[in-house]
């Protein structure tokens, strides 16, 4: 999709919002994007990241720069300022920096934000503090620690935070819960690796298999996604003796960080 064309369908998006939101002859005059914002998506595109409405009747953004990976750096993120009312936002594999994170720091209609693997650490999530609408914050491969997510408590809408692959301790993890009951923290199931003894005699075995009956599937969650995938004749197992390790949709034997079961 061309910037052109992105452009004019924010323009009908907020046309249409601008007619038929408000009351009758108080409804406020229509507006469409400015050439500020004009000019901000089209910088975002040529990085190779999209700009688009959330619905086709709706002037809500959804900004994703992670397309752009290798070629996003902290500078262009300034790219955001004239966007005033982005909620979903992706950065994740981008070369970004805890510095970066400043041009988020007024964006407070953000609800969603990926941060995957890029170099952020606790002084970017100062940053973050005042995103007053935040729901849903990824921080998978980070380098953020228990001082880091603590600065987080006063989110009070944040309902998911992933720490998976970071420097967070369960004792962080037990921390913030205390202040923010209601939140849930992923954590990934913390299993200890293979030694080379067990891996090769894994390699001798074959273990036992089960096919699903015609007809049945397993639905997969994409962690961060609000999709699921269905794949037939799925089954968990145990390396070395193939035993079952899912019950009833639940990973049996893993323990997740923080005390939250995987499923």
């Amino acid at each position: 999709m061309s910037h052109r064309t992105i452009i004019a369908s924010l323009a009908a998006s907020w046309l249409l919002v601008g007619a038929y939101s408000a009351r009758g002859a108080d409804a406020p005059a229509a507006v469409a994007p400015s050439p500020q914002q004009q000019a901000a998506i089209a910088a975002i595109e040529k990085l190779g990241g999209s700009v688009r409405p959330v619905a086709h009747d709706s002037p809500l953004l959804d900004v994703d720069f992670h397309l752009g990976g290798g070629a996003v750096v902290d500078a262009d993120l300034a790219q955001l300022k004239p966007l005033d009312k982005v909620i979903w936002l992706d950065l994740k594999e981008t070369k970004i920096t805890s510095a970066g994170l400043a041009n988020l720091k007024e964006m407070k209609s953000l609800q969603r934000l990926h941060l995957e693997t890029t170099a952020i650490d606790d002084a970017g999530l100062d940053h973050l503090a005042g995103l007053e609408n935040l729901e849903y914050l990824n921080l998978y491969g980070t380098n953020v620690t228990d001082a880091g997510i603590k600065r987080l408590a006063g989110l009070k809408k944040l309902k998911r935070l992933y720490v998976w692959r970071t420097k967070v301790t369960d004792a962080g993890v037990a921390a913030l819960k205390k202040e923010s009951p209601g939140l849930l923290i992923v954590g990934g199931a913390e299993l200890p690796p293979l030694s080379p003894a067990e891996i090769a005699a894994a390699a001798l075995k074959k273990p036992p298999l089960k096919t699903l009956a015609k007809g049945q599937f397993v639905r997969v969650r994409l962690p961060g996604k609000d999709r699921y995938l269905s794949l037939a004749e799925v089954q968990v197992q145990k390396t070395g003796d193939g035993a079952e390790l899912h019950k009833g949709g639940v990973a049996a034997g893993y323990r997740a960080r923080g005390g939250v079961q995987p499923g």
